[in-house]
């Protein structure tokens, strides 16, 4: 089945989709990618639309006593980085605190688009799977309630078993 929008998920998965995220037309270059993690006038359509998805993760959240949000597509370039920095990063504005992982174990966008504005270890959590370094050496803070957890520089496939450990602590 080809899922083309809000109603083929609901009705192919008899699931709720929590938001549509709109199309943003946007050349990624350099300059881009830093900008295109920053809410902003010019993107204020995909602003409002990370606002409302967050209010619906975090009612959600709430409600199902759960504390992970994945978000996938088997499509490279569709947004799914730009959405789970955005939405991780205005979660992150609350009481809590927010750990991003990218799980992107191939491309390890968020890695290199945060490279380009911080100096930071790509180490992460392939690195820690393969015992090389501690899982609290490659947490990296963006902010008091924001934190990254890279993929890492460790090349493996994913594998629960070899993984799901870290998860139970993280």
């Amino acid at each position: 089945r080809i899922v083309t929008g809000k109603r083929d998920i609901e009705s192919y998965f008899n699931s709720k989709c929590m938001c549509e995220i709109p199309a943003v037309a946007k050349k990624r270059t350099s300059n881009a990618a830093n900008a295109m993690l920053k809410l902003s006038p010019s993107l204020s359509g995909f602003s409002e639309t990370i606002r409302v998805l967050k209010q619906r993760v975090h009612l959600h959240l709430n409600r199902k006593n759960t504390k992970i949000v994945g978000i996938t597509s088997a499509v490279a370039g569709e947004g799914k980085t730009t959405v789970a920095y955005n939405l991780a990063k205005t979660l992150s504005g609350g009481d809590g605190r927010v750990l991003l992982i990218d799980m992107d174990l191939h491309n390890r966008s968020i890695q290199n688009i945060l490279n380009r504005k911080h100096e930071v270890s790509d180490a992460g959590i392939t690195d820690v799977v393969t015992g090389k370094i501690g899982i609290d050496d490659v947490i990296n803070s963006v902010s008091d309630t924001f934190d990254v957890l890279f993929a890492g520089e460790e090349n493996i496939k994913f594998k629960k078993n070899r993984f799901q450990p870290f998860f139970d602590y993280l």
